[in-house]
């Protein structure tokens, strides 16, 4: 399990999610597939399991680049994609998701405008988790 610093991923949720639809359209392999009731792998009993389908990318699961690079890195691949994930809007949520350990609050994440055109341009939210320390390997 990776230990959760400056952690990027697209987040795809819904009901009867297509798996596999959704990774050949974006031409991606996912990290994580679980099905509604299942757990995060390898959280098993840290977190609650999920509620509803997710299909999930990090672009970097190793936790080796910063949270501007990782998202600078999925906005170019998925730019090309921009149709087909409005489209992918209107069955199922998605989202970018920033996962920060507690201890790496006291550092500055800073994040570039240029950086913040996948939100703008695709209509999604960023969503910011803060680790809870159970989290921490």
């Amino acid at each position: 399990m990776n230990d959760f610093d400056n952690m990027v991923l697209l987040q795809i949720t819904g009901d009867n999610v297509d798996f596999d639809a959704i990774s050949t359209s974006l031409s991606l392999k996912p990290t994580h597939c679980c099905r509604n009731g299942q757990p995060y792998p390898g959280l098993d009993g840290l977190v609650p399991p999920f509620t509803e389908d997710v299909w999930i990318y990090e672009p970097f699961p190793d936790n080796s680049k910063s949270i501007q690079e990782s998202i600078d890195h999925l906005w170019t691949l998925l730019k090309p994609k921009k149709p087909y994930l409005l489209q992918l809007s209107k069955a199922y949520m998605y989202g970018i998701v920033i996962i920060i350990k507690p201890l790496r609050l006291i550092g500055l994440h800073t994040l570039q405008p240029s950086s913040l055109d996948i939100f703008r341009e695709l209509n999604i939210c960023l969503n910011i988790v803060i680790a809870n320390n159970k989290l921490q390997a």
